[in-house]
């Protein structure tokens, strides 16, 4: 009996998992010996893709950012990442403020609203200051060793020639 991986045969090994799988199903882990490895099937980089997972890696900080300032409500809090050019719907956002309510770290009130029902008004707890902080410290750490690693780069990358040529 033969199994496919990546386009590539396998045999089944006499336990009856595919070569170069290990017990639990993981590639690349040989829990057997003489299993050979292999490497699960890549798909090409795409820079969008990882434009979006370093903004989703951030929306969770620059939330708390935004509510440092004071409570606010979501419709709010997805007007003022607008403005600063980070676009955030409904639907990644309530999860993600319910995700850290749930963890502690922000509080909600209700407010009546002179346009409508009342509105949900999110504020940092105690312990979302702490993570914040915790947070910040991570950034300014990041940051400076991107910038440290971009000094140090031969030459400039091909977005900032464009730029600088404006």
């Amino acid at each position: 009996m033969q199994s496919t991986i990546s386009s590539v045969s396998l045999p089944r090994s006499p336990e009856g998992n595919d070569a170069g799988l290990s017990r639990d199903g993981a590639v690349g882990k040989a829990a057997i010996p003489g299993e050979k490895l292999t490497k699960p099937e890549s798909k090409p980089m795409n820079a969008d893709n990882i434009k979006s997972q370093m903004r989703k890696g951030m929306l969770e900080f620059c939330v708390l950012l935004l509510l440092r300032r004071g409570a606010a409500y979501a419709s709010d809090i997805i007007g003022r990442l607008r403005e600063a050019e980070l676009i955030v719907v409904e639907g990644t956002l309530y999860p993600l403020l319910t995700r850290l309510k749930n963890d502690g770290l922000l509080a909600y009130e209700w407010r009546e609203s002179t346009q409508g029902p009342p509105r949900k008004y999110y504020s940092l707890t105690q312990a979302g200051e702490e993570f914040l902080a915790s947070l910040d410290a991570s950034w300014t750490e990041l940051a400076r060793t991107v910038a440290h690693l971009k000094r140090e780069s031969p030459g400039r990358l091909p977005l900032q020639r464009e730029e600088s040529g404006r």
